[in-house]
């Protein structure tokens, strides 16, 4: 099966929004993570966890710039790829959430969440046989 399959839409904030700003889209959307868009290109991603890491540490001002703690390290996977890749990438660099590339180009997102349920699906049909 591959990775397009099970893409969610993404949404993307610009780098100069405030945290509250950030947090505020997220919940009122029910998702975990943003892509940082900087300057019209997509330069990172902004998770729960890098939020609450920040509250963590103590040093999280809600007027902060998402660009100042945005994870820049920005891992992708192409649409095409197998799901299984998916599973074993996410699973490699311990993220939860996966941006989905559609000829280079963010297209969508993958989560750890989204690939149980498709797991637990197929175990369910498995199981029907």
């Amino acid at each position: 099966m591959k990775v397009k399959v099970l893409m969610n839409d993404v949404i993307a904030i610009d780098g100069d929004s405030s945290v509250k700003e950030a947090a505020e889209l997220m919940k009122e959307n029910d998702i975990g993570c943003l892509l940082i868009s900087v300057d019209d290109k997509i330069k990172g991603i902004l998770t729960e966890r890098d939020i609450a890491r920040e509250i963590a540490e103590d040093v999280l001002y809600l007027d902060k710039n998402v660009s100042q703690i945005m994870n820049r390290g920005l891992i992708t996977i192409d649409a095409e790829q197998d799901v299984s890749a998916a599973a074993k990438l996410m699973s490699s660099k311990n993220i939860k959430k996966l941006p989905v590339t559609v000829k280079g180009r963010i297209e969508g997102m993958i989560t750890t969440t989204d690939l149980l349920n498709k797991a637990v699906q197929f175990r369910l049909f498995d199981s029907l046989d």
